[in-house]
Formats: C-alpha cells, structure tokens, sequence
C-alpha cells in the first residue's frame, strides 16, 4: 500500500542539497488525518515528519534506506516511468 501511495502521491525531497528523503503530498487530507498517516509511518519505525504547513510527510534522511527497502524496487514494467522516485544506497538519484 505505502509503494501505490508513494507512486501516486510521492516524490524526493532534496535535504541540504546532498541527499534525498522520499515524501508525500498530502495536501488533500485535513491536518488530522495526516498526523494519522505520521503516526502510521512511525509505528512501521520510520523518523517521519509534517512540512509545509502539514501539506507534505516527509521520511527523515535517517530511514530513507528503510523506507526503500520495505517499498522495494520500482516496478520493472514502470521502471521507465516512475523509476525516477527511487534512490540508489549512496542516496543520489
């Protein structure tokens, strides 16, 4: 569910310019539901947090390689679409 929710609502966000952190627009839920999809995240164990005035969840730099890793791989058949959403371990794009 959460790699469908990163396809759709997801993108990388640069974190000081050197490394990337998967998030997601969230922008059409109430600030409540989203905290609720932050304490989701948490109780997986990854360090999550709201931005831009609670539009977006953001996945700390600190779990990015456990986010990926419990996501997957892009999909091959959709690589060429959405592959651009992933990041090798040496968190480039």
């Amino acid at each position: 569910t959460i790699r469908q929710w990163y396809l759709g609502d997801g993108y990388l966000c640069s974190s000081h310019g050197k490394s990337f952190a998967p998030s997601f627009a969230v922008n059409g839920f109430s600030i409540d539901e989203n905290k609720r999809l932050v304490n989701m995240l948490q109780d997986i164990g990854f360090y999550v947090s709201l931005f831009d005035n609670g539009c977006g969840i953001r996945i700390s730099t600190k779990s990015t390689n456990d986010f990926f890793s419990y996501i997957g791989d892009c999909p091959e058949p959709i690589k060429e679409i959405y592959g651009y959403k992933w990041v090798n371990r040496m968190g480039s794009v």
